[in-house]
């Protein structure tokens, strides 16, 4: 049975060959995501993000249902006005990269194959819903799936295959 040290814990994922997890920690100044290797202390844990953000920004990690991604939200003020994302695949390794970063708006994404379908209020006040390759995210390979309504997107899901968005009437 691992310990972890007492701490104002923000999100666990568990990983798919299930070795261990990765976690996020907030408060005291350092928002960050640890690496966690199960029967390892918890002092053993290797920070992998969260340098240079802090008592303003919140972080939260998760894996996506397939387990190919690693992705991080940086959620900005409690009103989150802006969110960074940044995306790790690995299944092919490397770094975690920002897909959204610096861009004055919200992006909450789900995870979806190899593409990213995001909600946003990035140029749309009731926010639309865009599928983004998080390898590719520039803004012109962006695609609009659900466009801006005159109601606002609250929340959207992906399930079997479909996409669902509910509005706020």
């Amino acid at each position: 049975l691992d310990q972890m040290p007492k701490r104002r814990y923000g999100s666990i994922s568990i990983k798919p060959d299930k070795t261990g997890l990765y976690y996020s920690v907030n408060g005291n100044d350092t928002p960050r995501i640890y690496d966690h290797t199960f029967g390892q202390p918890g002092t053993a844990d290797k920070e992998i993000f969260g340098a240079g953000y802090g008592a303003s920004e919140l972080v939260y990690g998760s894996i996506s249902d397939d387990g190919r991604w690693l992705y991080v939200i940086v959620y900005y003020g409690s009103a989150a006005t802006q969110t960074d994302i940044y995306a790790q695949d690995l299944k092919a390794g490397g770094p975690l990269k920002p897909v959204f970063k610096g861009i004055p708006s919200r992006f909450i994404p789900q995870p979806a194959g190899d593409r990213f379908i995001v909600l946003t209020n990035h140029k749309a006040p009731n926010s639309l819903i865009i599928s983004v390759d998080p390898l590719h995210p520039e803004e012109a390979n962006w695609k609009e799936l659900v466009p801006e309504a005159a109601s606002p997107i609250e929340e959207f899901t992906v399930a079997g295959g479909k996409l669902y968005a509910m509005y706020l009437e």
